[in-house]
């Protein structure tokens, strides 16, 4: 719906602007999945666009990404569980209600941790000892597209720390 604004077209080109624009720092890794607009383009080409990222990151000279599939993932990082998960539903009337809701679905693996994506805002909440983000983006808001569908994004990265008691908790998020 919006390839005819984009600043950077095609994988290869929007490969080597994240490359470009993330970061390279000793100890700094990325990990991602992918969401609903690589799930729409995979549907109709065939093409993992995860491990295409990884591929064109490598070519670049870079080792620093994983990818770990479509649309969610657990992941031990930093001595903590973390659930990677970008939903298909859209946002909430608040901007937590969904986390709080995916983080009450938790039974037998609950993460210390969860990442959502897709809505393209920013929120931190703490529920049932799960530290629970909603992540901002980086998309902005001007295309016409965007303005089609209302709101204004968070548009940003996170850099994630925190510090663990003995007993494995997370202190000083």
């Amino acid at each position: 719906h919006g390839e005819f604004e984009l600043t950077h077209s095609g994988l290869a080109d929007q490969a080597r602007d994240l490359a470009e624009t993330l970061p390279r720092l000793s100890g700094l890794t990325y990990h991602a999945i992918t969401g609903n607009h690589d799930a729409t383009f995979a549907e109709r080409t065939g093409l993992d666009i995860g491990q295409a990222l990884v591929g064109a990151w490598r070519a670049l000279g870079r080792d620093d990404l994983t990818c770990y599939g479509d649309r969610g993932a657990y992941l031990r990082v930093g001595g903590v569980v973390a659930h990677l998960w970008h939903p298909k539903k859209a946002g909430a009337y608040a901007l937590s209600y969904l986390l709080q809701k995916q983080v009450e679905r938790y039974a037998a693996l609950k993460p210390q941790i969860l990442l959502a994506g897709h809505w393209h805002t920013f929120c931190h909440v703490c529920v049932r000892g799960v530290d629970a983000i909603s992540v901002p983006c980086f998309q902005g808001g001007e295309s016409a597209f965007a303005k089609s569908i209302g709101g204004s994004p968070a548009i940003g990265g996170l850099i994630l720390e925190w510090r663990l008691t003995e007993q494995g908790t997370i202190r000083d998020f």
